[in-house]
């Protein structure tokens, strides 16, 4: 059975009264016990908003922790002597990668989880570094040439990365 107004706004009374300015007021209260869906329009709006949000957010959450597994490592970059940046993608074709070492400190970590029909990628780049694609513009450069992931053994050797760097950067 749906949820009716009045329960979500006292699941999301927080962020609606933000949202709308002031609390529910005491005949707003009366009124929603005896009929739950005759809320504002504007406080309605601000509960539909909230309850996105709040859905986005897990979404997200959840999408990158399905992602950044060990059995979704397709490869990696590397410099010698630095740690190398892994690269994961899921068979329904999320993918996203974990940098790190990086000489800009804002440059490490786990990017947000992304998916993406048009996203392709090969070592095209400068030089024969790695490209990553959505359609026909580039969206990341890598200073190195891709190198796969081919047997589990090498997916269980850049595990540690997902486990060191557990949250999504700040800077995207």
């Amino acid at each position: 059975m749906p949820q009716t107004y009045k329960q979500r706004y006292d699941r999301y009374k927080k962020e609606v009264d933000a949202a709308v300015g002031r609390p529910l007021g005491k005949w707003g209260q009366f009124k929603a016990f005896f009929a739950p869906n005759s809320l504002s329009t504007v406080r309605k709006q601000a509960i539909d908003n909230a309850r996105n949000a709040k859905r986005a957010a897990v979404t997200r959450e959840d999408q990158a922790n399905r992602l950044y597994q060990t059995h979704n490592i397709i490869g990696r970059t590397q410099a010698p002597g630095q740690r190398p940046t892994i690269y994961y993608r899921t068979s329904s074709g999320t993918f996203g990668h974990i940098t790190q070492e990086h000489g800009i400190a804002n440059n490490i970590g786990r990017e947000p989880a992304r998916k993406d029909p048009r996203y392709n990628f090969g070592n095209t780049g400068p030089h024969g570094v790695l490209e990553e694609r959505i359609g026909n513009r580039v969206v990341h450069t890598s200073r190195n040439p891709f190198m796969p992931a081919v047997t589990e053994g090498d997916r269980r050797a850049l595990q540690q990365a997902h486990r060191d760097f557990p949250d999504i950067k700040d800077r995207y």
